[in-house]
């Protein structure tokens, strides 16, 4: 179980296009102040494209720049109200959550909690699910999101979701032109980027024999089960991995991929039939 268990434990995995959006990031934040409305982006992918990770690696970075990010995991249907105390919860705040009765939000007093707090950006995860909510309190929402990009807070706003977030800013026409966008792009079949991953897979995954993941027809089925999704491979590459070790195979073989996207949890089954025998 032990090795069942260094295949489970999560991963956080190189994508050259993270780079470029810390980069970008680091640079909207240094400018704050320094125009009128602050710079925006936002981040657009699939499910399983890494959008999280990252920002957890954000958080718990110890880098000046990360430190000054605020983390705002968005919920479907918040409404106006909870939107404005999960706010303040967010920048460490709660005590200022009445502020959430509509017209009681005050931008020179969260400012001032910004300049206190070391603040210059704002992450909203899962931002599409802002659109959940009716066109009355989306709009409420979206206005009170512009108007932190201008001064006096200037904060930085940070979306990642998936591509339906394009839609959701065209809802408020100034805070659509204030923001710049990256769509994350799936890894190719023959990607270097994608080949170096499978080799750090293999040095990780503690099976006996080699997998050679690097392979073009392991490459290949691993690529049309996940699509190049990050997320998806992973998930693929974990399961398959423990159908390796449950079926006594040892390597990550096409026969367990297919096993691992049929059936992801299989292999616990062939797990107890082991155990039944011997001990792993």
């Amino acid at each position: 179980m032990e090795r069942i268990s260094a295949i489970k434990k999560d991963l956080w995995v190189h994508h050259s296009q993270y780079e470029q959006i810390e980069f970008i990031m680091r640079m909207m934040m240094s400018n704050r102040g320094n125009q009128i409305s602050a710079e925006c982006l936002a981040v657009l992918g699939p499910t399983g494209a890494g959008k999280t990770s990252f920002l957890k690696g954000c958080r718990r970075s110890k880098d000046d720049w990360a430190q000054q990010l605020i983390h705002f995991q968005v919920k479907p249907e918040i409404g106006y109200r909870k939107f404005v105390a999960q706010l303040f919860e967010a920048v460490g705040e709660p005590m200022h959550r009445d502020a959430s009765v509509r017209g009681a939000f005050r931008y020179e007093t969260f400012s001032e909690i910004l300049k206190a707090k070391n603040k210059a950006g704002i992450a909203f995860d899962d931002m599409h699910d802002f659109g959940k909510n009716n066109r009355d309190q989306l709009a409420q929402i979206l206005i009170l999101i512009r108007g932190l990009t201008a001064w006096p807070c200037s904060l930085s706003i940070f979306g990642f979701g998936l591509p339906a977030t394009k839609s959701l800013f065209k809802n408020e026409g100034q805070l659509d032109r204030r923001v710049e966008r990256i769509e994350l792009a799936p890894w190719q079949e023959h990607d270097p980027e994608l080949l170096d991953f499978l080799d750090v897979i293999e040095q990780l995954y503690p099976l006996r024999e080699p997998s050679d993941l690097s392979d073009p027809i392991i490459v290949r089925s691993l690529y049309e089960r996940s699509s190049g999704v990050i997320g998806m491979m992973i998930k693929l590459l974990k399961a398959a991995a423990c159908y390796a070790i449950a079926t006594g195979d040892e390597r990550i073989n096409v026969d367990n991929i297919i096993l691992a996207h049929k059936s992801p949890l299989g292999w616990v089954r062939h797990l107890n039939y082991l155990y039944e025998k011997h001990s792993i």
